[in-house]
């Protein structure tokens, strides 16, 4: 018995683990991206305000940290989000959406506290830095989920 419940464990184990490599490397292309997209709204490799771009290894470490720093603020932004539910009597809908708008807080200040340290910039151009990559996210997964959701609306 105990020999037939491994083969489904270590292969959801190696799932796991190629999710999350891929997963490194979109948010690593990310926050690349967001840093050319704040240069570029800021006026170009000659503005003064200008944030420097990381390198790869950088943005990784930058990822990295956002990821360990995630699991922990998820789980307390959904935890926050269900309590203030519970005590107003809020819907389900109303509180994974509270969750949604807690969790980006939670990420938009961790991102801009790591970016300040790690690029290193000051911590309001790190706050545009961190907004950009929210919106290059929102529009990744938009892009990735809308072919999804019209192939999903044939089958209803």
């Amino acid at each position: 018995m105990l020999g037939a419940t491994r083969p489904p464990l270590i292969a959801f184990l190696v799932i796991a683990v190629v999710v999350i490599v891929i997963g490194m490397l979109v948010s690593v292309a990310m926050i690349m991206a967001a840093v050319k997209v704040y240069n570029a709204i800021a006026g170009g490799r000659s503005s003064k305000t200008r944030v420097p771009e990381p390198s790869f290894g950088k943005a990784l470490a930058i990822a990295l940290i956002l990821f360990v720093i995630g699991l922990f603020s998820r789980f307390c932004g959904a935890a926050l989000a269900v309590s203030i539910g519970q005590a107003t009597n809020a819907s389900i809908a109303v509180v994974n959406v509270g969750a949604i708008l807690i969790n980006v807080s939670f990420y938009v200040i961790n991102a801009s506290a790591l970016f300040t340290a790690l690029l290193p910039t000051t911590f309001p151009r790190a706050i545009l830095v961190a907004i950009c990559n929210t919106l290059l996210l929102v529009a990744l997964a938009i892009v990735i989920l809308l072919p999804f959701l019209l192939i999903a609306s044939f089958f209803q």
